[in-house]
């Protein structure tokens, strides 16, 4: 299902497809939330869309920098911390080591049977870096789960300026007009740099869009081939159709399932919410059988 389709699915299952209950922003952060959930939740044999590998991951002494998104080169963070570690292997030989948990690194003191070695590598997690034995591996290929994209759209700028970001958009995103002044004081996160910013004034011609934004004081606003999400309002909704939830398809109706469950608690329709989650949970058990 593409999001939006998940949006519209969500709309049915709260009985509110006008939005007068739940506004659109809600709507999508019920959704937003229900997909970590998941992540947290289920095994990982059932998250295999989330496998990534960072590869030739340098080691120091036997020890890797802290694995966080400024250390990766994919910019993800890590699932479930350890847990979230599908394997380890020597980058240079390819062999696999094993992963020790953290109480059982004192057996490595008996050098005669437990300790690493080249041919019989192993690893640990401390302090969110691993440690290899021995300490002599130069790099580690390391393959873990991701966190799941945001769902919501995300635009390219095609140029920009210190105070402004130009991008091309659709007409299902162009939603509002400059007299309107409808994006005035949503936020953008300028992906690319990392950087929010405010908007202050937004014009449209056919379809391409200019964003002037508040004095970043740090480098531009937007230049060509940055990405961005526009935040704020129901301004996050904008091009669901074209994003797809990186979770498997089998999981999409959970997502929607435990998204609904949510809805209903907020307003305190405990027994429309617990309908949900036992629909969920049947839905949860067909998937490991």
């Amino acid at each position: 299902m593409t999001v939006l389709e998940m949006y519209d699915s969500l709309a049915l299952k709260i009985e509110d497809p006008k939005s007068e209950i739940f506004t659109p922003w809600y709507r999508r952060q019920m959704l937003e939330h229900a997909q970590l959930k998941l992540t947290h939740l289920l095994h990982a044999s059932l998250l295999t869309e989330l496998e990534v590998i960072e590869s030739n991951f340098t080691v120091t002494t036997g020890v890797t920098e802290v694995m966080n998104p400024a250390n990766l080169t994919g910019r993800y963070s890590i699932v479930r911390g350890r847990d979230g570690i599908v394997q380890i292997k020597i980058y240079s030989t390819g062999r696999v080591m094993a992963i020790l948990d953290f109480p059982d690194v004192k057996k490595t003191n008996n050098a005669s049977f437990l300790a690493g070695s080249t041919i019989n590598p192993l690893a640990y997690i401390f302090g969110n870096k691993i440690n290899t034995l021995p300490t002599s591996i130069s790099a580690v290929d390391v393959a873990y789960l991701r966190f799941p994209a945001p769902l919501r759209a995300t635009f390219l700028a095609s140029g920009g300026s210190l105070t402004t970001i130009v991008c091309d958009i659709t007409e299902e995103t162009k939603l509002a007009n400059a007299a309107n002044d409808q994006f005035n004081g949503a936020w953008i996160w300028n992906i690319t740099d990392e950087l929010y910013f405010v908007v202050n004034d937004y014009a449209v011609v056919t379809n391409t869009a200019t964003f002037t934004c508040d004095d970043p004081g740090a480098g531009a606003a937007g230049a060509d081939d940055e990405t961005f999400y526009i935040l704020g309002r129901d301004h996050e909704i904008l091009g669901l159709s074209s994003v797809t939830c990186d979770l498997s398809v089998n999981l999409h109706d959970l997502v929607v399932l435990l998204a609904a469950g949510e809805c209903w608690r907020k307003v305190g329709n405990i027994g429309r919410r617990n309908e949900l989650l036992e629909e969920a949970s049947e839905h949860h058990a067909a998937l490991l059988r």
